[in-house]
């Protein structure tokens, strides 16, 4: 869209009457858009600054940037007329006889006028609450409040129009009557009785200074325009004459203190007396002229669309030239214009742009450079063919002058003149080249004399050159790089340099620096000439003519157009005019803009929408985003035209920053990947490529959701979390303080408990009848003098004894201990024991007995008890069997008797020993309930009887021990 921007008037440039040479340049909207049509009825701006146009294809609305159709499926036709913006709403009627008004995004039928109008087209005005619909089938009112439609008068109205201040409506009907509506009332002002009103057509009524005029074409297809004379209540004539006949007056429009009649043959501009001062868009039929908020004039053509008029305009001055096109220009003493054209001619214009001479150089080339010589009145004319004249303006003769060549540039200096040509430099005290001074051998470009300092410079081909008026050069450069320059001018003693790629240089005292270029709103790098009026600056570039002063350091105006196609080349300053040279015409530029020209600023931005990942809102009211929320995009747009100076947009998001930032030409939308929680305010301030602001700026305030986790309560609660969390972690402490002293309190019992448990099994496996049977057998072998017998028990009764002793300090000792003592005490029991058994111990190759650890007096008790209970018992042969293996990580010992099992033993005891029990075996079942609980040992004892006898069924004790024991 920038590119299309920066085509400014590229347009089409519209042929004049050939009395009158100065048309104003219009854009055709069409060179930037696709128009919705050619044929257009009526425009109108709302109060939302967008355009409205009703098309012979529908309406639409123009916000600026695009075209928006408002259609309804109930529409009969698609022809709409007398376009009202009424209550915020377009109201219109269409061709089918149809009243509608645009609702949010669309059209609705309001009323079927058709039996009224029966086919008559209609206008429609608004007064109250009141609309009143006239038409040649006579004046309908309907009420916007109750919607009831009446029929206020049967007459046939040819035109109405109504006072915008006022409000009152006036109509002239078929009777030539003058009429006025206020309130409902209807007042005739006047009849005109004069001519046969069936020889009358094509009514309009217009207000020009607060007079109220009317006009039709008469009988002679002549224009007639009468006035109504509110002091003596009649109607005056007017005296009004036109190029052509049959000027069919379609609207009319008051701009600048003239009248703009749109007609059928053009815009005809007429002052306050009604004499034509100009007529443009002559081949065109003009349906409407408006003035939007810009100050851009508006207008629609019946057949060719619309075409805008620029607030800051330039007019075009058509040379009328046949074939040949514009290559120089000069004034004379400001009084007179000379223009050098590609076929050798000369014209002079006057003042006033009229053309008064022609002359023509005997060679018909090109007329590359003219120079004015004030003293002798001639004019020393450049020709591409190596060929010079002196004109001499009192009589017009031209004499050649040789051995010049073609000119680049001529430059009045001192008493003579800079010669640039594309060989070398020259400077000439007269025409005569005999006499020149070579400056240097080398191409030049331009030259520029400073008259208060007596120096002047020349950029060269490839460097720029300061001489004073002894010709001593000094090279001058930017940054110590060569500077090319294309154009000079001055203010004071400050000298302004036009580049070729640098913008404008400022050189004063000797000192060269940067002026102006693209970074601070020059069009552009290039510059193709400037000139210095007063304190301002003209700066002519490749994207337009600009306007800065130098005082306020602030681009006043831009003009743009297309230089491709014009050949801009040269700025002149031509009775309060800046002429810019063009290929068959002359561009004319108001040195001083009148008024309306007059920056005005520019309008504040609209909000289109705001769309995230997945909503759209059109409107900011009590906007709350989720705190999720990314790539947050907000649309906006200035109102108003903006092809011929887009906007730029400035913003700050409070929250963020508190600096203004600047958008580029043509973004008009923000995104935000991502925004913390909070409220905000967007401020959105449009620009001017000038850099002025609006006053006003659009404020878009919304809400990024706080996420719970920084909400109030989330606080509150996770405060009270973390209290809980303190009383809770102080309860655990003091709880597992009292439980881990209650594990050393139960710890130091359970140790008790076991050394309680070993020491109970020392004293099972150390009670009295053990003992003293020992002892006796001892005394047998004694008294029956067997020494060696009785030595040999008490040593090992001895090693018992002391074996038990040393294990009742330890919890846990070796398998080989353990097994050592329990030989001893099978050794010993089958001593004790009148009738002896059999007695096997087999231990797996598997087992390392040295470096498995079992409980402390733990296998002995089942050992005696096989021995005592089931072995007791039994008569005839008694076995006894114990054998070790390794079963994954537990040690199983295995003890077999063939005794008179568990319940036997049990009844027996029951019967001989009532107040018998076992301590050894409920100690050791103590001592495993307490391992297993504590050390988790998973320490197993089985016991089951071996076969099904019941006298002798035998007793197998399976002991599954860990081996890993700590």
């Amino acid at each position: 869209m920038l590119k299309k921007f920066l085509l400014f008037f590229t347009l089409s440039l519209f042929a004049i009457t050939k009395h009158i040479a100065q048309e104003p340049a219009a854009i055709s909207l069409g060179s930037f858009y696709q128009q919705p049509d050619l044929v257009y009825y009526d425009a109108l701006e709302d109060n939302n600054k967008n355009i409205w146009l009703s098309t012979d294809n529908g309406l639409y609305k123009y916000d600026g940037n695009t075209f928006k159709e408002y259609v309804t499926s109930a529409q009969k036709s698609n022809a709409f007329f007398s376009l009202k913006e009424i209550n915020n709403s377009i109201w219109m009627v269409n061709l089918y006889g149809q009243l509608l008004k645009t609702e949010k995004d669309s059209l609705v039928v309001v009323a079927n006028l058709t039996p009224y109008l029966k086919g008559k087209l209609a206008q429609i005005n608004v007064i109250n609450n009141i609309l009143y619909i006239s038409s040649q089938n006579g004046l309908l009112t309907y009420n916007l409040e109750n919607k009831q439609l009446n029929t206020l008068h049967k007459e046939n109205i040819l035109t109405t129009w109504q006072n915008p201040e006022t409000k009152a409506i006036y109509y002239i009907n078929h009777k030539d009557e003058f009429k006025k509506i206020t309130n409902n009332h209807i007042e005739t002002l006047y009849q005109d009785l004069q001519i046969n009103r069936n020889e009358k057509y094509n009514y309009q009524i217009f207000q020009f200074h607060k007079t109220i005029y009317h006009t039709y074409i008469d009988e002679n297809n002549l224009r007639v325009i009468k006035k109504w004379n509110s002091t003596t209540k009649k109607i005056e004539d007017v005296n009004f004459s036109v190029p052509h006949k049959d000027i069919q007056i379609y609207c009319s429009f008051l701009k600048d203190q003239k009248i703009l009649l749109g007609t059928n043959r053009g815009i005809i501009e007429v002052d306050s007396n009604f004499n034509v001062i100009n007529t443009y868009f002559t081949e065109y039929s003009i349906t409407k002229i408006l003035e939007d908020f810009q100050g851009n004039t508006w207008v629609t053509t019946l057949k060719n669309g619309v075409f805008i008029i620029p607030n800051k305009h330039f007019n075009k001055l058509d040379l009328q030239l046949s074939q040949e096109t514009v290559n120089a220009f000069t004034t004379i003493n400001q009084d007179k214009l000379i223009i050098g054209t590609s076929k050798g001619n000369l014209l002079v214009y006057n003042n006033s742009f009229q053309l008064e001479k022609k002359i023509s150089l005997p060679q018909k080339k090109q007329i590359v450079k003219l120079l004015y010589l004030n003293k002798s009145n001639e004019l020393l004319v450049s020709q591409d063919n190596l060929s010079s004249y002196l004109v001499n303006l009192n009589n017009q003769t031209a004499t050649p002058i040789k051995a010049y060549w073609s000119a680049k540039d001529l430059v009045a200096v001192k008493n003579g003149f800079l010669n640039l040509t594309y060989r070398a430099a020259f400077y000439n005290e007269s025409p005569n080249h005999e006499k020149a001074v070579l400056l240097k051998d080398k191409r030049a470009v331009t030259a520029f004399y400073d008259e208060k300092n007596e120096r002047f410079f020349i950029s060269y081909i490839d460097e720029l050159v300061e001489y004073d008026k002894d010709f001593n050069e000094k090279t001058i450069t930017y940054k110590n790089q060569p500077v090319l320059a294309t154009s000079f001018t001055q203010i004071d003693n400050e000298i302004y340099i036009g580049t070729r790629q640098n913008g404008i240089l400022k050189y004063q005292n000797g000192t060269m620096s940067s002026f102006l270029n693209t970074q601070n709103k020059l069009a552009h790098n290039t510059i193709l000439d400037i000139k210095a009026v007063q304190h301002q600056l003209l700066v002519l570039t490749k994207n337009g003519l600009q306007k800065y002063d130098t005082q306020l350091q602030v681009f006043t105006d831009n003009y743009k157009y297309n230089h491709n196609q014009l050949n801009l080349k040269k700025l002149l300053i031509f009775n309060k005019k800046i002429i810019i040279s063009g290929n068959e015409e002359l561009i004319l530029i108001p040195l001083i803009p009148n008024s309306n020209n007059i920056q005005k600023f520019p309008p504040a931005p609209i909000l289109q929408k705001i769309t995230t990942e997945d909503s759209t809102y059109h409107t900011t009211d009590n906007l709350q985003l989720k705190y999720n929320q990314k790539n947050i995009n907000i649309s906006f747009q200035a109102p108003g035209l903006q092809v011929i100076d887009p906007y730029l947009y400035k913003y700050r998001l409070s929250n963020l920053s508190s600096h203004w930032k600047e958008t580029t030409t043509g973004l008009n939308n923000l995104i935000f990947s991502y925004l913390p929680s909070g409220k905000y305010d967007l401020e959105i301030k449009t620009l001017t490529i000038d850099g002025i602001e609006s006053k006003e700026n659009l404020c878009i305030t919304f809400e990024i959701e706080t996420p719970f986790w920084q909400k109030t309560w989330f606080y509150v609660a996770v405060f009270f979390l973390i209290i809980a969390i303190i009383i809770s972690s102080l309860k655990l402490y003091v709880f597992r303080k009292n439980k881990k002293q209650a594990e050393e309190l139960l710890a130091l019992h359970t140790k008790k408990k076991l050394s309680e448990l070993r020491l109970e099994n020392i004293r099972s496996q150390m009670n009295p009848h053990f003992i003293f049977n020992a002892l006796n057998a001892i005394q047998d072998y004694i008294l029956s003098n067997e020494k060696k017998l009785a030595s040999s028990y008490l040593v090992k009764f001895s090693r018992l004894i002391r074996m038990y002793l040393e294990h009742s300090q330890k919890n846990f000792i070796t398998l080989a201990e353990e097994l050592e003592a329990l030989k001893i005490y099978i050794e010993l029991e089958k001593i004790r024991i009148e009738d002896s058994f059999d007695f096997k111990l087999e231990i797996t190759e598997d087992i390392k007995l040295q470096q498995i650890m079992v409980p402390s007096l733990f296998i002995q008790p089942y050992i005696e008890n096989a021995i005592k209970h089931g072995l007791l018992h039994k008569k005839g042969e008694k076995q006894l069997y114990i054998s070790f293996t390794k079963a994954q990580e537990f040690i199983v010992c295995t003890i077999k008797d063939n005794g008179v099992g568990v319940e036997n033993s049990m009844a027996i005891n029951k019967k001989n020993y009532s107040k018998h029990k076992s301590f050894a075996l409920d100690a050791n079942k103590e001592r495993i309930n307490l391992y297993n609980r504590l050390k988790n040992y998973n320490i197993e004892i089985n016991t089951t009887n071996i076969t099904d006898r019941k006298d002798n069924p035998g007793t197998m004790v399976t002991l599954k021990i860990p081996i890993n024991l700590k």
